[in-house]
C-alpha cells in the first residue's frame, strides 16, 4: 500500500470522492428554463402560428405574417425543417401547443413594434414616428424581411436625418450614435452622413455614457447615446473627419482672406493709382480688425471649431455692413463663405465614404 507519509498517496482523490464530478451539473439550466410569457395583446385566440422572441410568446395568423414577410412564407412552407438560410433567423422548436417559431436576432419590443405597425399602419399619418419606434420596425423589418415595412421605415429615417444642407442648424440633433449603428446594422447607407457628421461636431463624439448624452428627440422623448456601439472603424473615420473639419474652418477663418479685395478700392496700373468713385467702404486694416473682434474675440472660432458648416453660417448672419463694409464686399464675401460651405458639406461624402 505504501507509506502514509508519501504525499502523492495522501492528495490522490479515492473513487468514491470523484463521483459527484460526473454529474455535470452545467446540464440541469435546459430544464430550469424560464417559462416563455404569453405577450397580453398579441396572443390571438384564433391564431395559426405561435412565434417567441426574448421569452414572449405571440400567436399570430400565418395569412398575416406569409403575405408580408418572405422569410415566413418560406419557413412555414417547410414547416419543422428550416433551410439553411434562416438558421441563424429562426429555430422550430416543440412547445406546449405545437411547433413554436422562435426568433434569435429580434426582441420582443421589436417585434411589438413591428406588428403595431401592421395593425395600424396609418399611424404615422398623423403623428411623426419617434427614433426609437423606428429602429424597432426597421430592425424587426429587416430581420424578418417585411420588405413593404422595411422601406417604409427607411422613408421615415432618412427624411428625418436629410442630407440636405439647407436642414444642417446649428442645434446638436440627439440620437446620431444609434441612427449611425441601425445605418450601418440594416444597410440604410443614405442616414450615415448626417450621423456621423452630428456626432463628429459633439464634444467625445456622442459616444460617452453619462447624463451628458441623455437628450430628449423633437417629440419629447428621451432618447439615451451609447446603448448602441458603432464599429472602431466607423470611430475611426469620424476622427479623420474632425480633422478634415477642423483644418477646414482654420483655413476659412484664422484670418481675414487676404486676396479678399474691396472692388472699390483704387486700382493700379501703369505706374499710377486710378480712383473708382464709389460709395465708402472701411479700409483693409478696419476690415482686419472688425474680423479679430468679431470672430476670434467673441469666440466664434472656438465654438465652431468642429462644426465648420454650421460656423460658416453664422459667418452670414453677421451685420458687416455696421462695421462700415460696403455693400458690395458684404455680397462678395457672403457669396464666398455661402459656396465654401457646400463643398465644404460635398466633401463630407469623400472623406466618410459615404453616399450623399
Amino acid at each position: 500500500m505504501g507509506s502514509e507519509g508519501s504525499p502523492h498517496k495522501v492528495l490522490a482523490p479515492s473513487p468514491s470522492l470523484t463521483r459527484p464530478r460526473q454529474k455535470k451539473p452545467v446540464k440541469r439550466p435546459r430544464t430550469s428554463r424560464p417559462t416563455a410569457q404569453k405577450h397580453e395583446k398579441f396572443w390571438v385566440l384564433d391564431g395559426h402560428v405561435v412565434l417567441e422572441a426574448g421569452g414572449v410568446l405571440f400567436r399570430l395568423h400565418r395569412s398575416q405574417l406569409v403575405d408580408q414577410s418572405i422569410l415566413f412564407a418560406d419557413v412555414f412552407d417547410r414547416g419543422a425543417d428550416v433551410d439553411e438560410e434562416y438558421r441563424n433567423e429562426v429555430d422550430m422548436v416543440d412547445g406546449e401547443g405545437g411547433l413554436v417559431c422562435r426568433l434569435k436576432t429580434v426582441t420582443a419590443v421589436d417585434l411589438q413594434a413591428l406588428l403595431e405597425y401592421d395593425r395600424h399602419p396609418t399611424q404615422f399619418y398623423f403623428a411623426k414616428p419617434t427614433l426609437s419606434a423606428l429602429a424597432s420596425i426597421l430592425r424587426a423589418a429587416t430581420s424578418l424581411q417585411f420588405t413593404h415595412y422595411r422601406a417604409v421605415a427607411i422613408k421615415f429615417l432618412e427624411e428625418e436625418w436629410s442630407t440636405s444642407l439647407d436642414d444642417i442648424t446649428e442645434e446638436y440633433k440627439p440620437g446620431a450614435l444609434e441612427v449611425a449603428a441601425l445605418g450601418r446594422k440594416c444597410g440604410v447607407p443614405g442616414v450615415l452622413k448626417r450621423a456621423f457628421y452630428e456626432m463628429t461636431r459633439r464634444s467625445g463624439y456622442g459616444l460617452g455614457g453619462d447624463d451628458e448624452c441623455m437628450e430628449v428627440d423633437s417629440e419629447g422623448e428621451e432618447v439615451v447615446e451609447g446603448k448602441e456601439e458603432i464599429t472602431r472603424s466607423d470611430e475611426r473615420l469620424i476622427e479623420r473627419l474632425r480633422e478634415h473639419l477642423v483644418l477646414a474652418w482654420a483655413q476659412n477663418t484664422a484670418r481675414l482672406d487676404p486676396s479678399f479685395k474691396c472692388p472699390y478700392q483704387a486700382k493700379r496700373g501703369s505706374g499710377k493709382a486710378t480712383q473708382i468713385h464709389s460709395p465708402k467702404c472701411t479700409s483693409m486694416n478696419a476690415k482686419r480688425e472688425a474680423w479679430d473682434r468679431l470672430v476670434h474675440e467673441s469666440g466664434i472660432y472656438q465654438d465652431y471649431l468642429f462644426d465648420p458648416i454650421a460656423g460658416l453660417q453664422r459667418l452670414l448672419e453677421i451685420d458687416w455692413e455696421a462695421e462700415g463694409w460696403c455693400e458690395e464686399c458684404v455680397r462678395m464675401r457672403k457669396e464666398a463663405w455661402s459656396k465654401a460651405r457646400q463643398r465644404l458639406w460635398d466633401r463630407v461624402n469623400v472623406w466618410m465614404g459615404v453616399d450623399g
